[in-house]
């Protein structure tokens, strides 16, 4: 087990009804089994149609006006749920543009993004946001900026991390991973963003860029994000747990931690989120935001749209699907010399024996 899910899903009974992508062990194994959302990340407009749209189109707030501004214009933005992640479409007016001619290629050293997220609205996070001063009255968990697929990267308010890196005892040139004790979250006026501590296998703050479809030549199991240039979208998939959701099946959240109960939750009513697209400006921090949704009035984000799900208490029958490996393993096992009498590339079982 990873260090960062150890402890963390809470209630522990509900465990099985999701699966929290921070721990490898739940995807180990010959066979995979994708959950019931997948194809929201995999390219198909179409299995979007029935899904809510938190936002219409974009409003202006310091229109650039340059061959890219078709880029930063949103034209809604949408948003999924199953047993792994939350999944975001946010629909632009053009991906590829470069004033009225397509090109073939993004644009995001011109045209970044940012969602700005809350899971205790009002309860948690800060207020003022390192995007042009701007400031949500119920506050900002975390930050997701897509830009540059190596800068892209979801950040934490300083105020709800849970997690904190020291030396080691035994091997003082190591960091352990532990949880901040006697924390309690908290709305502030102000505070910075942050990655999350580095373990063994990264920083879970670090937001992989790759196409989601299982067919693409490109497919990558770990994508997190993708552009979409045909069908001028975005499409995300952010794990459960690095939102530090406890529980989606029953919409729980991370709410503090103390030594002697462990992590505590609190439920929630969805997630509330933001969406700002960015013209260039030295650090992102510094960008330019050229529309936002919702609107920004008085240096203000309006009233953000809150994202809610079903809960469940069962899980449905899961894709299952070959992974890679199996396949090498089915070809290192089963080719070369057979014996006498058996077809080459096929196995026979022993019902002692077991397969040979």
């Amino acid at each position: 087990q990873g260090w960062m899910p150890q402890g963390f899903e809470s209630p522990a009974d509900r465990t099985p009804l999701w699966i929290n992508r921070l721990d490898p062990n739940k995807s180990y194994g010959l066979i995979g089994y994708r959950t019931s959302g997948w194809r929201f990340f995999a390219g198909d407009p179409a299995v979007w149609a029935t899904q809510p749209k938190l936002y219409g189109a974009s409003q202006g707030v310091a229109p650039v006006q340059d061959a890219y501004d078709a880029e930063r214009r949103i034209q809604s933005v949408q948003a999924a749920a199953d047993e792994a992640y939350l999944y975001l479409r946010i629909n632009l007016a053009c991906l590829d543009c470069v004033g009225t001619r397509h090109d073939g290629h993004t644009h995001f050293d011109q045209a970044a993004y940012a969602v700005v997220l809350n899971t205790l609205p009002g309860h948690a996070g800060v207020q003022r946001l390192p995007l042009a001063g701007l400031a949500v009255l119920s506050g900002a968990d975390f930050i997701l900026y897509l830009g540059e697929p190596a800068q892209s990267r979801l950040l934490v308010a300083e105020n709800y991390n849970p997690y904190v890196a020291a030396p080691r005892g035994d091997y003082p040139n190591e960091l352990q991973m532990s949880y901040r004790s006697g924390f309690t979250v908290e709305l502030l006026p102000a505070g910075r963003f942050m990655e999350y501590p580095a373990g063994a296998g990264g920083s879970a703050s670090v937001f992989h860029y790759g196409d989601g479809n299982p067919a693409a030549k490109d497919y990558d199991s770990q994508a997190e994000w993708y552009a979409d240039l045909k069908h001028n979208a975005l499409l995300v998939r952010i794990a459960w747990g690095k939102l530090l959701i406890t529980d989606p099946s029953s919409l729980r959240a991370f709410f503090g931690y103390d030594a002697s109960n462990g992590v505590r939750s609190a439920g929630i009513p969805g997630v509330q989120l933001s969406v700002l697209t960015l013209a260039p400006g030295g650090d992102w921090s510094q960008a330019a935001v050229a529309a936002s949704v919702p609107a920004v009035s008085a240096g203000k984000l309006a009233q953000p749209a809150t994202f809610t799900w079903q809960s469940w208490n069962a899980v449905g029958a899961p894709d299952l699907y070959m992974k890679k490996a199996y396949y090498q393993m089915q070809k290192n096992f089963f080719s070369g010399p057979q014996p006498a009498g058996k077809p080459a590339g096929r196995a026979t079982v022993d019902r002692a024996a077991g397969v040979r």
